[in-house]
């Protein structure tokens, strides 16, 4: 069956430095970023041929003097790109996605996720478009991996399906998200998904992680969490 699915890429493109810098639009920043865009094409391109999806893109970031360089790279999927003059800060900025998603109701799911991710094979192998729950890439690295009783998760990408887009708003960039849907939207934990079963921070340039890397930033080879399985149902 043919389904059909909205990737949405926000955040700062074009960015430098580590967690916390506003540095975007500077020319060292440009081959990172398009290393970061041809490998979201490469996913895209997966889900479209081995997949069988049909996928429009949606881009929300900020003005560089790389716009029109950039929506070239989606050209093949792009259905609309918004561009902000002055920082918002990511918790804004998502909450802006929420509000300018066209008709949901054409899609059968939505995954939203940084922009900056440059996606690495065993990503786009692992990524199943007929996920039921919504999905969060991992829970954050041992002793980091709780929020009160809750997990502490990688914010990093989010994964809806339909049935589940009514809890679109809820959907924070921050570590509670979990915690989030579970105590103030009503969600259990059997609504709820990891794309991992290892654990693993937001921050490349902190710990090892497999299916994506942060571009323009170091990336750490050290796997803090090595050996620890994620099971929700013991958590």
């Amino acid at each position: 069956m043919l389904r059909k699915g909205l990737v949405v890429f926000f955040g700062e493109s074009f960015r430098l430095g580590g967690q916390g810098t506003r540095h975007t639009g500077a020319p060292e920043s440009f081959s990172g970023q398009m290393d970061a865009s041809h490998s979201q094409c490469k996913f895209l391109d997966n889900l479209r041929t081995l997949k069988e999806c049909s996928i429009d893109v949606h881009l929300e970031t900020y003005r560089t003097q790389y716009d029109n360089k950039l929506k070239a790279v989606y050209k093949d999927y792009l259905v609309r790109a918004e561009f902000h003059a002055s920082a918002m800060g990511l918790r804004r900025l998502l909450q802006t996605v929420i509000k300018n998603l066209p008709a949901l109701e054409l899609y059968d799911f939505v995954l939203i996720m940084r922009i900056d991710l440059y996606l690495k094979d065993p990503f786009i192998a692992l990524y199943n478009p007929a996920w039921n729950t919504v999905r969060v890439p991992s829970v954050c690295f041992i002793p980091h991996h709780k929020t009160g009783v809750h997990p502490r998760i990688n914010s990093m990408m989010f994964h809806f399906p339909k049935k589940y887009y009514p809890y679109m708003e809820y959907m924070i960039h921050d570590h509670d998200f979990w915690a989030q849907l579970v105590d103030t939207a009503g969600l259990t934990y059997a609504d709820l998904d990891t794309m991992l079963d290892t654990y693993h921070d937001s921050d490349s340039d902190k710990d090892f992680n497999p299916i994506y890397r942060i571009v323009n930033r170091g990336e750490c080879a050290h796997w803090h969490s090595e050996g620890h399985v994620f099971d929700k149902n013991t958590f």
